[in-house]
């Protein structure tokens, strides 16, 4: 009885061992190494990828170079802008639904707008002044800034005006004003900081009985601006070449030439673009003349425009 027990145990423990070893044989199996055949078709793929991702990556960075050496580039990486004297653009132009819609029809294309010469003082107390929604009704896509009335005599109002600035609404801004320490500027400038841009748009109307005095106040101004900056305003002034020994002459681009035509009354450049000698993130510095009708009615001025470059773009949809 003990013999025949002993011998089925030992039977059963014989079978045991023999499908330990299959298994343990089919594990060592599984865990035999890679064929060379195998790891060399894994090299080529493996390569044939990375040489994939640097053909793409190259291709990215060509085409940002392209779009940036490119005159008229692509259109997210410019911020066009445009500036206007509208000449004592107050209530009664504000009825003059032609001119409206002028004044639309060459500025709502550009995404920086700046109006100088805007006159409602009632627009410093009052947010629903005809001016504000007027201009916001004009304007949908843009954002409205409109600065406080602007004059050197707070007492009277002949002569105090406003700027307007109009942002496409899909751009982070901020506004700044001089902060005149010497009370040269009988309006001070102000200037917006567009951060998808990371660029300063600056604008003033200097005092015609004041310009060269002014004037050569700017790089004081300039130099309280933080970053790359240009400037378009009326500067008042038909010969600058009485400036030539100065510093706004010497060290900062004059981006129109003297004889353009900026006023219908005068065969110069009253109105200017300036910007520093090394900012070279503009194109199509220019006047944009119009000789029809309901643009004479608008301002004895022209507007200028310009388009400033950027690479690197962040524009919230």
């Amino acid at each position: 009885m003990n013999s025949e027990h002993y011998g089925e145990s030992a039977c059963a423990s014989h079978t045991a061992s023999s499908y330990s070893k299959i298994v343990n044989y089919e594990i060592e199996i599984e865990k035999q190494p890679v064929l060379i055949e195998d790891k060399i078709f894994l090299n080529k793929k493996k390569h044939k990828f990375l040489f994939f991702g640097f053909c793409c990556f190259l291709l990215f960075v060509l085409v940002f170079v392209v779009s940036w050496f490119a005159t008229d580039g692509f259109t997210s990486t410019q911020l066009k802008v445009v500036y206007w004297n509208l000449k004592d653009f107050g209530i009664s132009k504000l009825d003059n639904e032609d001119l409206l819609s002028n004044l639309r029809d060459i500025t709502s294309s550009y995404d920086i707008i700046i109006l100088i010469e805007l006159e409602q003082s009632e627009c410093d107390t009052n947010l629903y002044c005809s001016m504000r929604l007027k201009l916001e009704d004009l304007f949908p896509e843009h954002s409205l800034y409109l600065s406080p009335s602007l004059g050197s005599n707070p007492n009277n109002n002949r002569g105090k005006e406003q700027i307007g600035f109009m942002i496409r609404k899909k751009y982070t801004y901020f506004v700044y004003s001089y902060f005149d320490t010497n009370g040269i500027f009988a309006r001070k400038p102000y200037y917006i900081y567009v951060s998808e841009y990371n660029i300063n748009i600056a604008t003033v109307h200097i005092s015609a009985q004041n310009s060269e005095s002014e004037v050569s106040e700017l790089p004081l101004f300039f130099s309280s601006i933080e970053g790359d900056f240009v400037l378009l305003g009326d500067l008042n002034i038909c010969d600058p070449s009485t400036l030539n020994n100065q510093q706004i002459k010497k060290e900062y681009q004059w981006l129109l030439n003297d004889d353009d035509k900026t006023n219908s009354n005068l065969n110069c450049a009253y109105d200017r673009i300036i910007s520093p000698l090394n900012f070279n993130r503009f194109s199509h510095a220019r006047v944009v003349s119009s000789d029809n009708e309901a643009q004479r009615v608008s301002s004895d001025h022209y507007p200028l425009s310009i388009i400033c470059k950027n690479i690197f773009v962040i524009v919230k949809i």
